[in-house]
């Protein structure tokens, strides 16, 4: 009896490609994860001092995302992300997003990762959803070509309309509005998803009716209350908290002043803009003292009007050109009022940037100090100076010399 015995032939080796065949969810995992989560070690490098490797990081990525700092996250600072003002305040005073998208952090504010937001949720969405989809992947029918090709539209179209805009220079592109959502949804959903919110106060309606044409004829703004007495407008802000309140001064059961200061009491993240046919001083500086971010004349244009509203939604200052100017001569003829006590040199540092219009977290971070520290510094700035407002400290620090006129005309709340 013979026994016959078989022996195993080698299989045959695998070529690369064929490897990558039959481990294709693994290779996408690994090589596609590099790709997305490699931006998250530049802000790593620039922490532990590898510049040259964080910049190259950035470098190599500005080809596939903007970059722009006010979109960013970022790790090892203050907070995970910044305004606008804030990048501006330490970086340049400009909009160029070409300059703008070459800041990266630094050791106070930490350092940029290399995607955007959009990017980030984009891209990682993808990643951590084939990890879901591969063990479901026999329970789900495929996609076609043309649908995968649709599921990116919703993308390109965000990034290439965001990038046209941004070179208009930021604030000033046609997406820093939303009259272009409007447009490209046929004004298909309600006012509210489109506007800034804005309650309206005066006793007259044939006032409030005649203002309210001429706000909602701005696509991004609406009315969504009017009030005809001083206290329905108190009760109107509670329910509704607008973005902006616009309200007259002289109105019955509580004036404007006394709105004003009731908002700044309860409701402070409500923007306050007066509008009023008075332009007498004491009204003026009382409303200003009060707390209001503007103060804009019923004679006035109704684009100003329309521009005042959104300046105090975006945090700015808003007042009338002839309001400024008479403020500005009352100052300087009225009785010199000495001051308490010489400002310190880190409180003339902090009104110089409030005159600039720097908001009290891009003062903090260009002196490299908390916002409560601010805060601290304004509260004796206003009581040195005899003032209770930003615009009021400022107005007083020019006809004191403290600082140039030409800062006192620049003024965000």
């Amino acid at each position: 009896m013979s026994i016959t015995t078989t022996a195993k032939l080698p299989k045959p080796r695998q070529s690369i490609f064929q490897w990558i065949g039959s481990h294709w969810f693994e290779t996408f995992l690994v090589v596609y994860g590099i790709w997305v989560f490699t931006p998250f070690l530049a802000p790593l490098f620039m922490q532990i001092g590898w510049t040259g490797a964080g910049k190259t990081v950035y470098f190599i990525y500005s080809f596939f995302c903007h970059q722009l700092p006010e979109r960013s996250f970022f790790l090892f600072g203050q907070k995970r992300m910044y305004s606008l003002s804030e990048i501006q305040a330490v970086w340049q005073d400009i909009t160029d997003p070409m300059i703008l998208r070459q800041f990266t952090g630094n050791a106070t504010m930490g350092w940029k990762v290399a995607w955007s937001d959009r990017m980030i949720s984009f891209y990682t969405s993808v990643w951590f959803f084939a990890l879901i989809w591969y063990p479901l992947r026999r329970k789900v029918k495929p996609l076609l070509w043309w649908g995968a090709l649709l599921s990116l539209f919703p993308i390109a179209l965000d990034g290439i309309t965001h990038a046209i805009s941004d070179f208009a220079g930021i604030g000033q592109g046609f997406r820093d509005t939303n009259t272009w959502l409007v447009v490209l949804t046929n004004n298909t959903f309600s006012t509210a998803f489109y506007s800034i919110r804005v309650l309206l106060a005066d006793d007259h309606h044939i006032v409030r009716a005649g203002v309210r044409q001429l706000i909602e004829s701005a696509n991004d703004l609406q009315v969504i209350a009017e009030a005809g007495d001083g206290e329905e407008a108190q009760a109107l802000i509670q329910q509704h908290k607008p973005d902006v309140a616009v309200l007259d001064i002289q109105m019955p059961k509580a004036s404007g002043i006394e709105v004003t200061r009731w908002v700044r009491s309860h409701l402070p993240e409500v923007g306050v803009l007066i509008l009023t046919a008075y332009d007498d001083d004491p009204y003026v500086m009382a409303v200003l003292q009060a707390g209001a971010n503007g103060y804009v004349l019923k004679t006035g244009q109704a684009d100003e009007l329309i521009q005042a509203v959104r300046d105090v939604h975006e945090g700015k200052s808003a007042l009338d050109p002839s309001i400024t100017r008479k403020l500005m001569a009352s100052i300087f003829k009225g009785p010199e009022k000495k001051m308490i006590e010489p400002l310190t040199d880190r409180e003339l540092d902090v009104l110089r940037l409030a005159a600039k219009g720097y908001t009290n977290k891009a003062i903090g971070v260009q002196l490299s100090i908390s916002d409560r520290t601010v805060q601290g510094h304004l509260a004796h700035i206003f009581a040195k100076l005899q003032s209770n407002s930003r615009t009021e400290a400022v107005m007083r620090a020019v006809s004191l010399g403290l600082i140039s006129q030409s800062m006192g005309n620049t003024i965000e709340e």
